[in-house]
């Protein structure tokens, strides 16, 4: 079953339609929120957009780094 739930993404309003649950659709906006505030701190010129931009490279990276680390993890045990 689809949610659809209201969320606030660094000032601006969205619907989100997904399959999760709403709170947990509400966590992952705060987190992209949270990452856009933060960054939005050490750029005071930057748009939004080049913000969200960003954010998108850091969490690219970030999950790019974890299924590395997963993958050496799983060579190891089979090794």
């Amino acid at each position: 079953m689809k949610n659809e739930v209201e969320v606030e993404v660094f000032g601006q309003k969205h619907t989100v339609i997904g399959d999760g649950e709403p709170s947990y659709i509400k966590e992952i906006a705060q987190y992209v929120d949270q990452a856009m505030v933060r960054l939005a701190g050490s750029m005071r010129t930057a748009t939004a957009a080049q913000l969200a931009t960003l954010v998108a490279i850091n969490f690219a990276d970030e999950l790019f780094r974890l299924r590395k680390e997963r993958d050496d993890d799983l060579h190891t045990v089979s090794a």
